[in-house]
Formats: C-alpha cells, sequence, structure tokens
C-alpha cells in the first residue's frame, strides 16, 4: 500500500514537474514571441520614422529647387532688364550722335553754300535793269574745290543776266569747299545756287 502511495506520488510529483516544465516552455515561447513581436514594431516604427526623414529631405529639396528657381528668374528678368536698358542708352546716344552729326553737317552745308554765293556775288557784274529777275546755276566741283561745270538749270528769261550769273561762277577756279568727303559727295559734287540782285 505504502509502495502504490509512493509510486502514485512519484508520478504525482513527475506529473507537476512535467506540468512546470510544461509551463515554463511556454512562458519562454511567449516572451521569445513577445520580443520578436516588439523588435518587429521597432523596425516598423524605424522604417517610418526613415521614410519620413527621407519624405522631408525631398520636400527641402524641392523647396530649395523652387526657390532656386524663383532666384534664377529673378536674376533673368533683372539681367533682360539690364540689357533693355543699355540697349535704350545706346540707341539714345546713337540718336544723339546722329542728330549731332546731321545739325553739324547741315551747318556746314550752310556755311559753305552762303561762302561759295559770297565768292560768286564778288565776281559778278549784275547788268542794268536786273531788278525782279533770278537765274538757277548747275555748279559742279572736284573734291579739291575745283570747278568742272557751270551750267544754266532755270532761266530768268534775260539772256544777258542768265550769262553774266554764269560767267561769274565759271571766273572762279577754286571753290570754298568742306573737308569731309561725304558731306562734300551728298551737298557739293553737283547742287544748284539760285541769284538775284537782291540776295
Amino acid at each position: 500500500m505504502e509502495k502504490k502511495k509512493a509510486l502514485e506520488k512519484k508520478k504525482a510529483l513527475e506529473k507537476k514537474k512535467a506540468l512546470e516544465k510544461k509551463k515554463a516552455l511556454e512562458k519562454k515561447k511567449a516572451l521569445e514571441k513577445k520580443k520578436a513581436l516588439e523588435k518587429k514594431k521597432a523596425l516598423e516604427k524605424k522604417k517610418a520614422l526613415e521614410l519620413e526623414e527621407a519624405l522631408k529631405i525631398k520636400e527641402r529639396e524641392l523647396a530649395r529647387q523652387a526657390q532656386e528657381k524663383v532666384l534664377l528668374e529673378k536674376m533673368r528678368k533683372l539681367e533682360e532688364d539690364r540689357l533693355l536698358e543699355a540697349k535704350a542708352a545706346e540707341e539714345k546716344a546713337r540718336q544723339a550722335e546722329l542728330e549731332a552729326a546731321h545739325a553739324f553737317e547741315v551747318s556746314e552745308v550752310e556755311r559753305f553754300m552762303a561762302a561759295i554765293k559770297r565768292k560768286v556775288q564778288t565776281r559778278w557784274r549784275i547788268p542794268p535793269k536786273s531788278t525782279g529777275l533770278s537765274v538757277t546755276l548747275t555748279i559742279e566741283l572736284l573734291p579739291s574745290g575745283e570747278l568742272k561745270a557751270v551750267g544754266i538749270k532755270s532761266t530768268s528769261g534775260n539772256p544777258v543776266y542768265d550769262r553774266s550769273a554764269e560767267h561769274a561762277a565759271s571766273s572762279i577756279s577754286t571753290y570754298p569747299v568742306p573737308d569731309d568727303v561725304n558731306i562734300f559727295d551728298r551737298h557739293f559734287r553737283k547742287f544748284s545756287m539760285r541769284f538775284s540782285p537782291v540776295d
């Protein structure tokens, strides 16, 4: 009987140990499962943080690129405005230069035309009873001022009067002309001049 009781006690003890062992194993497995889950969660959290950081970096890069684009556009506009202003200033200066050159040319033409007229008038013996008459002569000159030809462009209707003016112009071998070849070519190579007693 005692042997039987001891055997039962032994069996119960073994059963208890097996149960405790099973529980410890289950506890160990549960703990490992918990750790694996925590590890997985930590890894997911890390990935989420990395993704968030990557998105932030991307946003910052896009913002920087947008800012850079705006800045480049501003710089391009400033450069465009500067070029337009420079072009306008250049055009204004060129216009002023042209106006000055034109004004100079006009004054030179007037000055030399007046000098030529005075020179012809000093040689001109105006016939009597010439009041109200006028003749227009065509005068051709060489760049040196030498006379090439004189002709009557429009007559006064009085041949004596016309010839007297033509003779006065022909009697001058060298006329005063500007040094500027372009002004000479445009205005003094061949030109017309009107003569009347009251001029």
